[in-house]
């Protein structure tokens, strides 16, 4: 939402100030976002450990394929680490002779935590003070998605707080794989269904477990039933990791 500007940068936060808004455009917007992902594609190479214009980096990016992994960021954030801990929690080990029910949990903020990188940003609806955005970033906060609002208000020289964010696809799932919150359970049929597969023996022989496997899920799952389990073994089916 334009020309406003909150305490957290959020729409539901306390108004700081208000600033006007009626002079940008379209086309305004579209070049400050290509603004945005020229800058964060060169900085997706830094994060991989890659320096634009260089030979290692044409060579990283020009021979890829399913068995060559893909760069990952190199930096790691230390503003995670606690000031007293001169090396990182992975780096470090317990005692030998501490007992294993005894060691503590690793701490979640002292994973290593890759920094946003931002692969697309365009506009897909302008209907000024409103506006929406799809954006495809990876390893993406809360704050990174608040901070990136507050800088685009601050290019089309106004100001903007982020009204709300769905996320619509993760990984290969997308909202179309997606259950409603009634939806998450699994119902008896499924149940009945497959005890009387158990019990019966099967109508024919099986090579291996896995196609057996194959057989009873086949069996048990039905197209026009949402449920939990269906949903999870349509997944598994269509997206082969």
């Amino acid at each position: 939402m334009l020309g406003q500007a909150s305490s957290n940068g959020l729409s539901t936060g306390s108004v700081i100030y208000r600033s006007p808004w009626r002079h940008i455009t379209r086309p305004k917007l579209d070049r400050v976002l290509a603004s945005i992902e020229f800058k964060a594609r060169s900085a997706s190479l830094l994060h991989a450990g890659l320096v634009a214009n260089t030979q290692k980096a044409y060579e990283a990016l020009s021979n890829l394929d399913r068995t060559t992994p893909v760069p990952k960021p190199l930096v790691e954030p230390r503003e995670f680490l606690p000031s007293d801990h001169v090396t990182s929690y992975w780096d470090r080990r317990p005692e030998p002779t501490q007992p294993h029910s005894l060691r503590a949990s690793p701490d979640p903020s002292s994973l290593p935590q890759f920094p946003p990188s931002l692969h697309a940003i365009r506009c897909v609806n302008f209907e000024p003070p409103f506006f929406t955005l799809e954006i495809q970033v990876v390893y993406e906060t809360d704050a990174f998605l608040t901070d990136l609002m507050v800088n685009i208000g601050a290019s089309l020289r106004s100001s903007c707080v982020l009204s709300g964010a769905r996320r619509v696809r993760h990984g290969p799932f997308t909202v179309r794989n997606c259950l409603l919150l009634k939806q998450c359970t699994i119902p008896q049929s499924l149940y009945e269904r497959f005890a009387h597969l158990r019990s019966e023996p099967p109508e024919r022989e099986f090579d291996d477990e896995d196609e057996y496997r194959r057989h009873i899920l086949s069996e048990i799952v039905v197209d026009d039933e949402t449920n939990l389990f269906s949903n999870l073994v349509k997944c598994t089916l269509r997206h082969k990791f």
